[in-house]
């Protein structure tokens, strides 16, 4: 059969939105922020990095810690959600 493409347009998610809006703008602050140095994302090839936020946010050096830091560690998480 021939191949068949179906395009859904859906709009970015917040947290998609923010980092998406962060690279455009360049802000290195808001992308390094509670990130290890060695881990932040690379501002030499834009595009690829807002392509990467289109398809997931945490594709994005940095951002799952970013976004994650003040959630509780996954030992104790399993632990409550063994207890419960």
């Amino acid at each position: 059969p021939p191949k068949e493409e179906i395009i859904v347009e859906l709009e970015l998610a917040p947290l998609q939105k923010k980092y998406y809006r962060a690279f455009l703008d360049g802000n290195r602050q808001f992308l390094t922020s509670n990130v290890n140095p060695r881990n932040t994302p690379n501002l030499i090839n834009i595009f690829m990095q807002l392509r990467k936020v289109c398809n997931h946010p945490f594709l994005v050096k940095g951002a799952e810690d970013n976004e994650t830091s003040d959630t509780m560690p996954f030992d104790k998480y399993m632990d409550v959600f063994i207890n419960s």
